[in-house]
């Protein structure tokens, strides 16, 4: 899927960590590799908005350094896709 979107999009790339492996270790090597200008951690099982992640784009616009959401503030809810292969299709669709 990556390389699908990278081929598109060159700035897309695919890290392989030949380090520790597991979710903090993806997000401690990503966050040690990219080169852009902010990072977001984004869960890639549709389980985050992506209308949240433009909301948090618009903080970082306005000057602020950081934005974060939280399951744990009131209003705030984790959405649980149908099934990870449905994700998956339906990313591969809207690509």
């Amino acid at each position: 899927m990556v390389l699908f979107v990278a081929r598109r999009y060159p700035q897309v790339l695919l890290l392989r960590n030949s380090g520790r492996h597991g979710f903090e270790m993806a997000i401690r090597y990503g966050l040690r590799s990219y080169t852009g200008g902010c990072a977001a951690i984004f869960m890639a099982d549709a389980s985050d908005s992506p209308q949240d992640l433009v909301s948090y784009f618009r903080l970082i616009q306005e000057g602020y350094d950081c934005a974060f959401g939280s399951r744990f503030i009131k209003g705030g809810k984790v959405v649980r896709p149908v099934s990870p292969l449905c994700t998956a299709t339906f990313a591969i669709a809207t690509i």
